[in-house]
This record gives C-alpha cells, structure tokens and sequence, in this order.
C-alpha cells in the first residue's frame, strides 16, 4: 500500500551544467539563437529586451550602447540612450540629462511670453528670476548662468551669521541646535541634516577615525572631522565640550589625530589598526574576517585582493559561477516548474500533471525526474530540460 503524500519538495540546485569545465576552458560555449541577444555572463534574453530600458543581463551590458529608436515607438531617445514618452519632446521643460528632448523645436515667442518676475531662455521657456545665476543651468545652453549676465547683476553682501547660528548659505542661518535634528530647516538646500550628521556605522571605532554618539540604536556614528567644530551633531551633544580645546599639538601620531571632548586621540587609516602604545598604526589582515572576500584573499600592506576560483569571474567583490545560470526546480500538485535565479523568470517544464510529489535534476544528462501519484500508484517520470 502506498500512502497518499501531500508534502511538496522543493530542491534547490546550486549550479547547472551541460559540460564540464576544465581548468584550462572556462569560456562559455553556449550560443544564442538570431533572435536573443548574447550576455556578457553567457545568459541568452530574448532580442526585443536589448535597450529597452530594463536591466536584464548580470553585467547590465544589454542597457548600454543603445542607438536608434526606442523599442516602443511612442518613445523618444535622448542623446544618453534613455527612452522618454514622445509627450515630453518639445513641451519646453527638459527631461533629457542632455537636454536633447528640447532641440530643434519651434517655439512661438509671444509679445510679453514672461511673467514680471521671470526670465525667458533665449527661444524656449521661462524660469523664475531668482534662479539666474544660481550656480544650476536651468536654460538649454546655460544662458542663465552665463558670465554676461551674472557679472551685470547687482550683488550685496550678504549678513554673517552669530555664533549660535549654523550657515546654511551665505546670508542664510539657522540655529546650531536645530542642525541633524532630523528635520530639515535650510531653506536653499538641506546642509543641516547632510553628511556631518553622520551615519549608521557598527562598528564605530574613534581608532579609525570615526566618533560614537552612543550604544543606543538611534544613535550615529561622526567622522572626526565633525566632532569639536562647535556645532553639536549627536543627539545628546556628547561630540562637544569636555577636553576639545585641548590641541593635537600635546601629542605625536604615527598618522593623524583629532580632537575628541576626551582630549586629542590618534587614529589610522583604512587597512590599518591602531597599536597598543596608542600612537602607531599596523597592518590589519582584513583576510581574517568573514566575509571580506566570496572565495580568496590575499592580504597586503593597507589593504587586500580578492580573487576567485576556475571558472567563477569576480564582479565588484563577488564571485560569480560563469556559464549556465544557476535554476530551482519546483514541484507542486500539478505542475514541474523551473526558476533561472538570475533573470528572475520562470517557465513550466510539465503541467498538468495528477499528483506531482518531488523533482530531481541529472546534470549529466540535463534530465529533470519527478514522482506522479495516481490512484494509488506511483511512477517516476523525465523529461530533457
């Protein structure tokens, strides 16, 4: 008697193959079709996927060098190779980096086409008078930011702030107790709450150059740079007062020192540690940390490599099989179903099956098997993937 069985199996393939890859041939041998386009990684996409604005291949290569027309063809393909609505051609706001969606366009300058507080770019749109020289090209050939015309314009200087206050700008203040407050309070930009606020760092070691605002979990860690420069950046102030006006002067660092509210401290810099005297800094074997590398490490002064396997390729640190891309195959009730992990796409290798209660892959013979209950009876199935 064999006992009805309602589990479903999922079996995770790790890498797929349909050769073998000697250490002296690693080069992918798989060949795409006329109508796919080939990767960098070897993955074959279908040819209408080739610029069409979306990421497909591991390398991203199928998004670059893109010429012509877009693939829809109510697109419009800026100078850069991205793709923009037709709609946005000619309506005398550039959406293009390029601004080359604004190119070649009639445009009818009416009598008085501006506001009185705004200024026209020399045959196209209108832009608010305060945004003239700025320092930000907002016309399509920068004639708001041109020499010409800023050097004509009347400047006044503008008022310094106190010294409770934080410049957001010049002429533009704000109190120093309201900067990385989490809440934005310069009106031009958002400098109170930009990098000297810090960021999440775990861990925050003062002997690397960085400074904690605490244990708890909202508090941040500083770059050196920030601590004693008068403006309170941790919540409860603690990057301030104490010994910070004690100088680096008292002290002598192998590499460099900061001032600290517990007195001037030295710290080293990337790929090294500080000693025990608490002035020199030695190498540090980041080798020895898990995780620093996917596969091999190799330590050197101030730093380390990484390197990779036969027949694994190193993309930004990580290693990557190279080859056929890595698939599941999944079982349920009724269906075999394959999963390729790096397009992210499906497809079924058998439906509509009675009773489907585990899947198994021979690589050898690229053969994918699974069990099908029917009626009491049980039978293993194949088919070539």
């Amino acid at each position: 008697m064999f006992s009805w069985l309602v589990t479903y199996y999922i079996f995770l393939l790790f890498y797929c193959t349909t050769g073998i890859t000697t250490p002296g041939n690693s080069t992918n041998t798989k060949s795409c079709s006329s109508s796919e386009y080939k990767c960098l990684s070897g993955a074959c996409i279908p040819l209408s996927s080739k610029c069409d604005g979306i990421k497909n291949c591991l390398h991203d290569d199928d998004e670059t060098d893109c010429q012509g027309p877009c693939p829809d063809e109510r697109q419009f393909r800026c100078g850069s190779g991205k793709c923009i609505p037709n709609s946005w051609k000619c309506d005398n706001s550039p959406d293009c980096e390029d601004k080359s969606d604004e190119v070649d366009c009639s445009v009818v300058i009416e009598e008085d086409p501006c506001g009185k507080e705004q200024f026209r770019c020399p045959g196209a749109w209108c832009i608010p008078e305060h945004w003239l020289c700025d320092g930000d090209s907002n016309c399509l050939d920068g004639e708001d930011e041109s020499v010409e015309l800023c050097s004509s314009r009347p400047t006044e200087k503008p008022q310094a702030c106190n010294a409770n206050q934080y410049e957001c700008a010049p002429g533009d203040c704000i109190e120093k107790r309201w900067v990385c407050d989490g809440s934005v309070d310069c009106t031009a930009n958002e400098n109170d709450e930009g990098e000297q606020c810090g960021t999440y760092k775990d861990p925050c070691l003062l002997d690397e150059g960085y400074f904690s605002c605490g244990n708890n979990s909202d508090h941040k860690c500083l770059s050196t740079e920030f601590v004693c420069d008068g403006i309170p950046q941790c919540p409860e102030e603690n990057d301030e007062g104490g010994e910070c006006n004690k100088s680096c002067n008292t002290i002598t660092c192998d590499h460099n020192c900061t001032q600290t509210p517990q007195g001037p401290k030295c710290y080293c810099p990337p790929g090294f540690s500080l000693a025990k005297n608490g002035k020199d800094c030695e190498d540090l074997d980041e080798c020895q940390v898990y995780g620093t590398c996917s596969q091999q490490c190799t330590n050197k002064e101030g730093g380390f490599d990484c390197s990779c396997l036969v027949g694994y390729e190193l993309v930004n640190s990580t290693c990557f099989a190279t080859g056929v891309d890595p698939t599941i195959f999944v079982s349920t009730k009724t269906s075999v179903r394959s999963y390729n992990l790096r397009t992210k796409s499906g497809k079924f290798i058998i439906p509509h099956r009675d009773n489907v209660i585990g899947v198994a892959y021979d690589a050898m013979e690229d053969r994918v098997y699974w069990t099908d209950v029917k009626m009491k009876q049980e039978q293993i199935e194949s088919c070539v993937f």
